[in-house]
């Protein structure tokens, strides 16, 4: 049975004319069902939509009705209960809502105005590494190839609790194909003076990676938690 248009529809139950059962069913599918078609509507309440299958798109947006590709797509993910805005086909959400008033963007942001905001937490690296007083990389470029010019701007701490030893640093770390590397340090700590963070560029095959320790060794379990935030992406000078 298939869809038909209202003038179709019309022709079947005009004067005199008998319907089939063939043509009562294309009048059951050419109608909305709240059930199969996962739509409805009451009364003090907005249009309610839910998807008709797992990972199934709760509206498309089309250039025009005729096209075979949306523009755009949004969907519910029911496990996170989350609402993603995607690219028609991409199967990356451009914009995820969380219903813990989280908000995920994957692409640049571009703002025409004053940006507000009560802090900011770097998102290109981030993690932890022993506070054992050894080396350890906290960027991975591919030691396949070079580098080029890397900036990086880096917050990390570390302490214990009751034992007296903590530090806190803001560092900024340049560097072109490996020539005058530079890290530039803003340090606070408390008790010794070997309880502060320390950070190098190291060169792992062809590649120049950024590494962190902390001066002394913290004890037991003590690690040093780090964000990165990447300052520039052009390595190659437009190469």
């Amino acid at each position: 049975m298939a869809k038909a248009n209202r003038e179709t529809l019309k022709g079947y139950f005009s004067n005199g004319k008998m319907p089939t059962g063939s043509q009562f069913g294309d009048l059951v599918d050419s109608m909305l069902n709240i059930v199969d078609d996962g739509m409805n509507r009451t009364e003090g309440n907005g249009l309610q939509l839910s998807p008709l299958e797992e990972n199934s798109p709760v509206l498309e947006f089309y250039s025009g009705i005729l096209d075979d590709k949306p523009l755009w797509e949004i969907r519910v993910d029911r496990k996170r209960e989350a609402l993603e805005l995607s690219i028609g086909g991409d199967d990356i959400p451009l914009l995820t809502l969380f219903p813990d008033r989280k908000i995920s963007l994957n692409g640049d942001v571009e703002v025409s105005g004053t940006v507000s905001a009560a802090g900011f937490l770097g998102n290109y690296r981030c993690g932890e590494v022993l506070a054992d007083g050894k080396w350890y990389d906290v960027t991975d470029e591919d030691e396949a190839n070079p580098s080029g010019c890397r900036a990086y701007r880096i917050v990390a701490g570390c302490g214990r609790k009751g034992k007296g030893k903590y530090a806190l640093t803001e560092a900024t770390a340049i560097q072109c194909y490996g020539e005058h590397r530079k890290v530039y340090y803003r340090q606070s700590w408390f008790g010794m003076h070997f309880n502060r963070l320390k950070f190098r560029w190291h060169q792992e095959g062809k590649a120049w990676r950024l590494q962190m320790r902390s001066r002394c060794n913290y004890g037991k379990e003590a690690v040093i938690r780090f964000r990165i935030t990447e300052l520039w992406q052009d390595y190659y000078m437009g190469e």
